[in-house]
């Protein structure tokens, strides 16, 4: 328990009882600035649980739970969550040095190095009709998450992610992806396509069902899912930030 002294807004510590809360509290009138106040504090500033926030977003549990784990309003949390959010890095922590060049004598090059997994997730924004997908493109040997984007199932959204890939990255490896359309932009050297049923793919499906168990704005039946598409888009890109830098297993 923290005894509060002096008013919050303007630090003068003459001030007068003024009632107190439904709970009980004394409440205080500062003398100054006619600014009440309460004199008791029960819980301590988020500053000292950030560390336990950064951890608590990577779980299954809705923002209204973390609030009750740490004692904390939502508009405190969602000021403090932004913060982390806005301090993820862009390349989501990528190993670039692990994909080289390989030529032959005939100056040729051996894509013989990486290995890339695409697939495309459903989920929705708001209400269930405002369907989204989260395309992923994953690779399995050094159990990183290259790129990722949020838009419809079409040509545009897997242009989009296609283009967010490393260009390192696109002339050394291989691209397996399903049957779908939209993945013929591709170059045909790379790309090969799996039949259903095939087991191919299914390093970048685990990482789909892994989503589904540690965000709950993916889960399938939640009243966790995102408000807004840019919500959705930091909590995802936080999450692979962490992924490839081991603090997910």
């Amino acid at each position: 328990m923290k005894i509060r002294y002096h008013c919050p807004r303007c630090m003068d510590r003459n001030s007068k009882k003024n009632g107190h809360t439904k709970n009980g509290k004394q409440t205080k009138k500062c003398k100054s600035c006619n600014t009440y106040f309460v004199s008791v504090l029960d819980r301590w500033p988020v500053k000292d649980k950030v560390e336990m926030l950064k951890k608590l977003l990577l779980e299954r549990i809705s923002l209204a739970g973390i609030c009750r784990v740490l004692n904390i309003c939502e508009k405190t949390l969602r000021k403090y969550m932004n913060i982390i959010f806005s301090e993820v890095p862009d390349h989501l922590n990528i190993d670039l040095a692990y994909y080289q060049m390989y030529k032959t004598k005939k100056n040729k090059i051996m894509i013989t190095r990486g290995r890339v997994e695409i697939d495309e997730m459903w989920t929705f924004v708001g209400k269930k009709r405002n369907a989204v997908w989260v395309w992923i493109a994953y690779n399995p040997d050094t159990d990183e998450v290259l790129a990722f984007h949020c838009g419809d199932r079409d040509g545009e959204s897997a242009k989009i992610l296609w283009d967010k890939i490393p260009e390192k990255i696109k002339e050394n490896s291989l691209f397996f992806t399903d049957q779908l359309a939209a993945y013929n932009l591709i170059p045909s050297h790379q790309h090969i396509k799996v039949k259903g049923g095939n087991r191919v793919t299914n390093h970048v499906e685990r990482i789909n069902c892994t989503l589904r168990q540690r965000n709950p704005r993916l889960a399938r039946k939640s009243l966790s899912f995102s408000k807004k598409l840019d919500n959705l888009l930091s909590s995802l890109k936080y999450f692979f930030t962490c992924y490839n830098s081991g603090l997910i297993t």
